[in-house]
């Protein structure tokens, strides 16, 4: 199964990320991300994986959401760091895939 942005409206009923092109770039982060965290052990895009994925698109985007302050003159963005942020897209991942991908072996 790809994900694909209109897995995420259609499937996973995502509103937060209203830009496919976006989507694509966060949806790319959030399988290396989840790669990373199952220890490879996926192999196949099931559905539980997409949503776990659409998950952590969401996550992400919500922290870069994040302005603290913005200038007109001269222009400049400050975010605020959200210090919970792995333990966030962690927590949105476990919570779509099964046990058996998250466990090490140990």
């Amino acid at each position: 199964m790809d994900i694909t942005y209109k897995f995420y409206t259609d499937e996973y009923l995502g509103t937060l990320i209203s830009d496919e092109e976006e989507f694509l770039s966060l949806a790319l982060k959030a399988e290396f991300y989840i790669n990373e965290i199952t220890f490879g052990n996926i192999e196949e895009f099931s559905y539980e994986v997409c949503l776990a994925v659409c998950a952590v698109c969401d996550a992400i985007k919500n922290d870069t959401g994040n302005i603290a302050s913005e200038n007109n003159d001269g222009y400049s963005v400050s975010y605020r760091q959200n210090k919970n942020l792995l333990a966030e897209i962690y927590g949105a991942a476990k919570l779509y895939l099964p046990d058996e991908f998250l466990y090490k072996g140990i």
